[in-house]
């Protein structure tokens, strides 16, 4: 009896991480294809998917490194998935299945004309974006931690110390 408990706990904790991973993964995905509306005046179903992927990815930089990592950090990981993400989709729609989605073959710094400089950096405040409404959808609706910045720039520049932390939350006194 104690053993079909434990399994059935396993089940549902199992359940209820594949409907959180799938909830981010929407709401990824419905950002990104708004995102790519507002911006290119259309869209492509594949573009769902990538959004979706890629913030499940951007979400995931927390919870494998914790909340130890500097934002800066953070943000160039997020780039760093986000290109990877696109570069493998690109090549996989674009090039492959010939769908002509997108093409950076015009712009400088391009590879295969599915990434490019320009996009690397102008992926950073999404990426930005991103960090702050994954953590904040998993600490509201999701019962997570807080989520809590360290900003290195700047420490180093105003404190000169280890770390700014910037809480989302106003830290509680202490009772003595």
């Amino acid at each position: 009896m104690e053993v079909n408990m434990m399994n059935d706990k396993k089940k549902y904790s199992l359940w209820m991480t594949m409907i959180k991973y799938f909830i981010l993964w929407m709401i990824g995905g419905s950002v990104y294809y708004m995102i790519e509306i507002f911006y290119r005046g259309y869209s492509h179903s594949s573009m769902f998917i990538v959004g979706g992927i890629c913030f499940l990815l951007i979400g995931a930089i927390n919870e494998i490194f914790q909340w130890q990592l500097y934002l800066e950090v953070q943000l160039l990981l997020g780039d760093i998935a986000v290109l990877m993400v696109e570069f493998i989709a690109g090549c996989i729609v674009n090039i492959w299945l010939e769908l002509n989605v997108w093409d950076y073959s015009n712009l400088p710094c391009n590879l295969l004309g599915q990434i490019c400089l320009p996009f690397a950096i102008l992926w950073i405040p999404v990426v930005a974006l991103a960090v702050v409404v994954d953590d904040w959808i998993k600490w509201r609706f999701m019962n997570e931690e807080a989520p809590r910045y360290y900003i290195w720039i700047c420490t180093k520049i105003i404190k000169g110390d280890d770390g700014l932390v910037i809480p989302f939350v106003k830290p509680q006194k202490r009772k003595s």
